[in-house]
């Protein structure tokens, strides 16, 4: 290979962001504000330190907004559908915090009697959210608040039990249906979290939903040691669509408003992308990572953000149409 065939292969120049408190760490979950995408929300761990931290310009510098003590773990970020100033995080032993004005002030934590994993709330109304949750096997679950997050109700619904559930997420297309990735299976709710069914993906561990953003039935779950499934009737049947990605334990799933689709990967690294709907994944990550692990993963509005661990919280924007591979 000539360095211009290299050079041709990488359509992505990558930009480390600047304020994360160290390149020793990683951030798990990456999350571009719904309303704001000027606004991202990084958490951030590094030598038993957990925090939120904040960039209001697109990734360049992240700030300090939320600080737990030690071998306490910031977890899941989720920001509002209809407020761009309302935000939620959990932390896996401390519960769930609320804040109104955008990481200024905090109020919580409530759900403390749980290992809280992850949060979502519902697009279009700030009142309900869902937060998974679960440490050993069957001592979590769905738990739903309809107050915006004060208090919280287990979600008595026999489908799903007490088995801990590794995502919840609520669908931003399709009102009222909620997704959650547990033990067993990806569950499905389509009346905000009270009925849940199987969907029939059947393995076990499926860290990481979404829903097609121009077809909202075809659907997106990554399964541990598979790669990435695809469903294109609301999850009714699915097909592994690991071409180009090899079997690999995918942690996190994103697209962007064009449609393309992301992938980060623990173990394996890269950031995999595919433009033509899973059908072909390419690593488009900057060579230089190596196979370190990534994991938060985000992409909106032509950038794409990714947190490698013990290197950095980077983004690229995806500007360049992908070079196949010279021979």
């Amino acid at each position: 290979h000539h360095l211009s065939d290299l050079l041709a292969m990488i359509p992505f120049a990558w930009v480390a962001s600047n304020g994360l408190p160290s390149n020793q760490g990683y951030s798990q979950d990456i999350k571009i504000s719904l309303k704001d995408n000027t606004k991202i929300y990084a958490n951030y761990r590094y030598n038993n330190l957990s925090g939120l931290y904040r960039s209001t310009n697109r990734g360049s510098d992240f700030f300090n907004i939320f600080q737990l003590q030690s071998n306490r773990d910031v977890d899941g970020i989720t920001s509002s559908g209809q407020n761009a100033n309302y935000l939620w995080i959990s932390t896996y032993e401390q519960g769930v915090f609320r804040s109104v004005d955008d990481g200024a002030n905090w109020t919580g934590p409530t759900l403390q009697t749980v290992r809280v994993r992850n949060l979502a709330v519902d697009p279009n109304n700030d009142s309900t959210v869902f937060a998974g949750t679960g440490e050993n096997n069957n001592d979590g679950g769905i738990y739903k608040s309809v107050d915006g997050s004060s208090s919280w109700t287990h979600v008595a619904d026999s489908t799903v039990g007490n088995q801990n559930s590794l995502n919840v997420v609520t669908d931003q297309y399709v009102p009222n249906r909620v997704f959650a990735g547990t033990a067993s299976d990806l569950f499905i709710s389509n009346d905000s979290g009270n009925s849940w069914s199987a969907s029939s993906l059947g393995f076990s561990n499926a860290p990481a939903t979404i829903v097609d953003n121009a077809i909202h039935t075809i659907i997106y779950a990554s399964a541990n040691g598979q790669g990435v499934y695809k469903s294109e009737n609301n999850g009714s049947t699915w097909l592994l669509k690991n071409s180009g990605m090899g079997l690999s334990s995918v942690i996190r799933l994103a697209q962007d408003t064009n449609g393309d689709l992301f992938a980060s990967r623990v173990p394996g690294g890269g950031v995999w992308k595919s433009a033509d709907g899973a059908e072909s994944w390419e690593n488009v990550a900057d060579p230089v990572w190596g196979n370190a692990n990534t994991w938060g993963l985000d992409a909106k509005g032509g950038r794409v953000y990714v947190s490698v661990e013990n290197i950095g919280l980077f983004y690229a924007d995806n500007v360049a149409p992908s070079t196949p591979t010279p021979t």
